[in-house]
């Protein structure tokens, strides 16, 4: 990590290879892709973070076959879709407002927009994942209620 570090050109498809060869006790060899785009943001700051949260907001299926390699493509096309998007927003003025409310609450910040953007999509998706459980959890009620009336 130091030598990426002072390099500051973090290639995030060598560090999930390099991921992938260490196994975890519990569930094996893993991609670790919300770590990786972490640890790729804290060594420069306009690289997003990729997580649940994120994934969700831009309606990203999560990478689940069992080819490791075609996980590993798939996440790449879904980071690089966030950083373009990012990239068009901030270039395009298009969430200024948002962001501007932001720095106005938080005045003594001195975040790069990227990070705020991470900031907004991450509390939406936790948002939108929030309303998909209490959907569930309605249309469970309502399905249980259902069968018990069937039933008599």
């Amino acid at each position: 990590m130091e030598n990426k570090k002072k390099t500051k050109n973090f290639d995030i498809e060598n560090v999930l290879d390099d991921f992938y060869k260490i196994e975890s006790p519990n569930k094996g060899h893993g991609m670790q892709y919300s770590f990786v785009s972490k640890m790729a943001h804290t060594l420069n700051n306009n690289m997003p973070i990729y997580d649940t949260n994120i994934a969700e907001v831009f309606g990203f299926p999560r990478p689940k076959n069992n080819n490791q390699e075609k996980n590993k493509v798939q996440f790449l096309h879904q980071y690089n879709d966030i950083q373009e998007i990012y990239k068009l927003i901030i270039d395009n003025n298009l969430l200024d407002n948002v962001i501007d409310q932001f720095y106005s609450i938080y005045k003594k910040t001195n975040l790069p927009k990227i990070k705020v953007l991470d900031f907004i999509f991450w509390g939406l998706g936790r948002i939108k994942i929030k309303i998909k459980i209490e959907l569930k959890k309605e249309k469970s009620k309502t399905t249980n209620k259902t069968n018990k009336k069937q039933k008599k």
